[in-house]
């Protein structure tokens, strides 16, 4: 047995789930269709079948069509400027990084390189594990400086907070591991 509801034919008497409708009328064309003829969204059918929806989407933008390729080139605009500023970021950081600890390297590639290992940490500090903006963002090198044989390389290189750059300052991993372990068991006891 079946049953007719604002527009909607159910087959039992309470509606369950979405399953249970098998067709409904398209409130633009009046025309009965099947239920997959329309969009699902949150578990409720739009009230006009994927046909009218369309016809109405192609009007739309024959009637706003400037406007609508307007909003389109200055959103690419506003992509653009951020992309701008990103690679200009990461160019200024390579360049302060450079002369401040006299690196033997060109700034491109390290400018790249940067750029790839915020995007490889995710754009969060490898120590805290906060999210990264460039008004706290420092670069931290992994084995310090002050060791005899460390070769000052990209690949000794991460993005860090300034805390935790601080926090960090010259120790080697595994000793501010061990800090970092010797502070926490003496806050719990």
């Amino acid at each position: 047995m079946s049953k007719i509801v604002n527009n909607i034919i159910y087959t039992n008497k309470i509606k369950t789930n979405m399953q249970d409708i098998k067709q409904k009328r398209c409130s633009k064309c009046g025309i009965i269709k099947d239920a997959d003829c329309f969009r699902e969204i949150n578990n409720k059918y739009r009230a006009n079948c994927k046909d009218c929806e369309r016809l109405y989407a192609i009007a739309y933008y024959r009637k706003n069509e400037d406007k609508i390729l307007a909003s389109m080139r200055t959103a690419g605009e506003k992509v653009k400027v951020k992309k701008r500023k990103r690679k200009r970021f990461f160019y200024y950081k390579a360049m302060r990084f450079r002369i401040h600890y006299n690196f033997k390297t060109d700034i491109l590639p390290l400018a790249k390189y940067l750029w790839n290992q915020w995007r490889r940490q995710k754009g969060c500090c490898a120590i805290t594990g906060r999210i990264l903006t460039p008004s706290n963002a420092q670069i931290d090198h992994i084995i310090p400086r002050k060791r005899e044989l460390v070769i000052n390389d990209f690949y000794n290189l991460r993005w860090v907070t300034k805390e935790g750059n601080k926090l960090k300052s010259n120790m080697e991993e595994d000793v501010f591991k061990q800090l970092i372990i010797d502070v926490y068991n003496n806050i719990i006891r």
